[in-house]
């Protein structure tokens, strides 16, 4: 499998443009390669590589955005019956009907981003593209990596990406017929 031929080249870029964080991996001490493939296999590793950290940034990026939005949230909630308290006063209830309009909107907002389902997609994916990485890798240490072990990687990698693909359009879908009623 040639990448260059075969490959999305505009997702290959944007893989390729990942910064280094925590979670990547340096494939070349793991791996064994022998003849003509050895370029296509370290390049898709690679490409692997940045996949995993792509969908690390993406959970994270949900579950912090889901996080904040819904701390916001309890804080508003809490900031209702406080209010009430002090009724008598017409900036409190201005205080309260702005809170509720707020804690209504940040709700609409995690329901129409689906934040938390999203989240735990990217860190399902992340987590099996990670699995496959290291059961590769122990191949790779036991013996020189052969063309049909790999191919069943690549295989792999591309079969959980692509179930990926298929599961955030369901997300999306949802989120549309959702919007809808």
């Amino acid at each position: 499998m040639d990448i260059n031929e075969n490959g999305d080249k505009q997702k290959k870029n944007i893989l390729r443009e990942g910064g280094k964080n925590k979670m990547q991996v340096d494939c070349s001490k793991y791996y064994h390669f022998d003849g003509e493939c050895e370029d296509v296999q370290k390049e898709y590793l690679k490409i692997v590589e940045n996949y995993i950290e792509y969908y690390h940034k993406r959970a994270n990026n949900c579950k912090y955005t889901f996080y904040i939005i819904s701390s916001i949230k309890v804080i508003l909630i809490a900031l209702v019956p406080i209010t009430q308290l002090y009724s008598d006063m017409e900036i409190m209830k201005l205080v309260s009907v702005i809170a509720s309009t707020l804690v209504l909107a940040l709700e609409s907002l995690l329901g129409l981003y689906k934040l938390r389902d999203k989240w735990f997609l990217y860190r399902e994916t992340c987590n099996i593209l990670m699995s496959e990485l290291r059961t590769f890798q122990v191949l790779g240490n036991c013996c020189s990596i052969c063309r049909d072990t790999f191919e069943k990687f690549v295989l792999e990698i591309e079969g959980r990406i692509n179930d990926e693909a298929r599961k955030w359009i369901q997300t999306v879908r949802r989120k549309e017929e959702d919007q809808s009623k």
